[in-house]
């Protein structure tokens, strides 16, 4: 029989994630600052790449910019840097996960856990190419299909990081997480999506922070019910 959780989980969630943010505000801080960086030396490279090869930095984000890379910039090149953004996100990706399970699970961790998933970072791109078609054909079809699948794998990243499993048995495991607490999931989800609207870069990495912090105590209390353990944080 499966220990009952809260039906306030996600109220729960949320007071945790905004008392932990106000618990640890300098060690949140410093990894988003640590993994702002890294973004800032990849798009200075992509700087340098475009005036070598003679992009106008004016273009901007448009069209006839993307015109001009694709005819300016070697192909190879341009897959290389795609490549190179997407590990990074998903390296410091596992890196934000572990630290916000740690802080859920100890109460503590520290900005070099950022940067100590090189495997969950692998695992998390294999993951990424299982699940993308998925929703791909689900958001083909009509939509409400994607959206679906969209939250009942929303949990695949965590148990990677945290169980360190392969992708498959992970997004198996997200999907019976997930079970009895599609709505929960939905809201802690499309909260996230919500936040990727914010204009304040300031805001929007505090509000990133609690959602991520609230995600890491409904992960858990999801964990407890599966176990069959009583779930405190």
């Amino acid at each position: 029989m499966e220990t009952p959780v809260p039906r306030s989980v996600l109220f729960d969630a949320y007071t945790f994630g905004f008392r932990a943010f106000c618990a640890h505000i300098r060690l949140l801080c410093l990894t988003f600052i640590c993994a702002l960086g890294g973004f800032f030396i990849l798009f200075a490279g992509a700087l340098v790449a475009s005036q070598v090869y003679r992009v106008p930095l004016a273009s901007g984000l448009s069209l006839e910019a993307a015109r001009l890379v694709l005819q300016n910039v070697p192909r190879g090149l341009i897959v290389l840097y795609g490549l190179m953004m997407l590990f990074y996100f998903l390296y410091t990706l596992a890196g934000c996960i572990r630290i916000a399970l740690d802080v859920c699970r100890t109460g503590t961790s520290n900005v070099g856990r950022l940067f100590a998933a090189p495997l969950s970072a692998l695992m998390l791109f294999a993951g990424f190419m299982l699940v993308a078609p998925l929703l791909a054909m689900g958001f083909a079809a009509f939509l409400v299909p994607g959206l679906f699948l969209t939250v009942r794998f929303a949990l695949t990243p965590w148990v990677i990081v945290d169980q360190r499993i392969n992708p498959i048995s992970a997004i198996v495991q997200s999907w019976r997480l997930t079970s009895g607490y599609f709505w929960e999931m939905a809201a802690l989800l499309y909260i996230g999506v919500g936040i990727e609207m914010l204009q304040s870069l300031p805001l929007k990495a505090i509000a990133y922070a609690i959602s991520s912090l609230a995600t890491a105590y409904f992960y858990r209390a999801m964990l407890a019910k599966n176990t069959q353990a009583p779930y405190t944080a």
